[in-house]
């Protein structure tokens, strides 16, 4: 059932891709669904389509490939190295990863569109990146900003902030 699922909903994907592609980082999301559909449908199809979004995304230079962007295309180059094997993809994403620190605020945060920004949903969304790439793929930088990530999310969630889990739920 997941199966058939799973393949449904990536050959929605393949049947509108002219219009889903946005030929940027962020299309690394889309790259990473393809090769995560294939990992768990073994079809091959999403493995190729996969692999077109994944040419793209090899393409563009590391230097633009920073933050949510270029976690976006880090997720899908390191999917397709753990699928595969392909040392590129595993170094286009070591190599985005090791722009990342610099971005780090002291607290954990990373910033979003203001160099100055401290912001908990962006930060919160990075992390869940991170963590899908240290699935893939472990490298020690991962570990060290996740630490920080989580002391500034948590001095930001709890009785103080009003933000419990289950608050505000019906």
């Amino acid at each position: 059932r997941y199966r058939r699922a799973i393949a449904a909903h990536a050959d929605f994907m393949l049947g509108r891709l002219d219009t889903i592609s946005s030929h940027t980082p962020f299309d690394g999301m889309l790259g990473y669904s393809l090769l995560a559909a294939y990992g768990a449908t073994g079809e091959s199809r999403f493995l190729a389509a996969g692999r077109t979004v994944l040419d793209e995304l090899m393409a563009i230079p590391t230097g633009q490939c920073i933050l949510n962007g270029g976690l976006m295309v880090a997720m899908a180059t390191a999917e397709y190295h753990r699928l595969t094997g392909d040392a590129a993809a595993e170094q286009k994403t070591r190599d985005i990863l090791a722009q990342l620190p610099a971005y780090q605020h002291a607290d954990g945060s990373f910033p979003h569109w203001c160099v100055c920004s401290r912001d908990i949903h962006y930060t919160g969304w990075m992390a869940m990146e991170l963590i899908l790439i240290q699935r893939a793929l472990g490298d020690p930088l991962i570990e060290p900003m996740l630490e920080k990530m989580n002391a500034f999310m948590e001095g930001r969630v709890g009785p103080a902030h009003g933000l419990l889990a289950g608050e505000g739920v019906e």
